[in-house]
C-alpha cells in the first residue's frame, strides 16, 4: 500500500483478485518495501524420530487433477495491484525432502494458466 507501506494480500480466487487485508510493514522490516523473491511453499513438519504427515493432499503430483495438491492460476502483484504471470525460467523447485514429498514440473501448461502439483503421502521417517 503506497500510502502506508503495508503489504496488500490478495487471493487470485477463480480468476478474480480478491482483497485479504493487510500484512504490518513493521513486522518485516528488512524488507523494505520491496519482495526480493516470492515464495509458492509447502511445508510438513514433524519430531525428528516421528513419522511424517501427509503433505498437500497426501497424493504425489503424477496423481494429478482431482487427486494432487496445487497451486493453480499463479499470479505475482505489484504496487500497484497489477497481477503477473510468473517467469517459469527463473522459477527455482526445492526440496529437502524428495524421498518423502514430490513436485511437479514447474510451472505445468499455459491451459491452466501457471500450476503445479505437489505433495505426498503421510509416513516419511527421520
Amino acid at each position: 500500500d503506497p500510502n502506508t507501506g503495508n503489504w496488500v494480500l490478495y487471493q487470485d480466487d477463480l480468476e478474480r483478485p480478491s482483497f485479504l487485508g493487510h500484512f504490518p510493514k513493521d513486522l518485516c522490516p528488512e524488507l523494505n518495501g520491496v519482495a526480493p523473491q516470492v515464495l509458492f511453499a509447502g511445508f510438513a513438519t514433524y519430531p525428528r524420530n516421528d513419522r511424517g504427515p501427509a503433505m498437500g493432499s497426501g497424493h504425489f503430483p503424477v496423481e494429478g487433477e482431482r487427486k494432487a495438491a496445487y497451486f493453480k492460476n499463479m499470479k505475482i502483484f505489484d504496487s500497484n495491484a497489477s497481477a503477473h504471470d510468473p517467469i517459469p525460467s527463473i522459477m527455482v523447485p526445492l526440496m529437502n525432502r524428495p524421498d518423502c514429498y514430490k513436485l511437479g514440473d514447474i510451472p505445468l501448461g499455459v491451459k491452466d494458466s501457471y500450476l503445479f502439483y505437489y505433495g505426498g503421502p503421510e509416513g516419511c521417517h527421520g
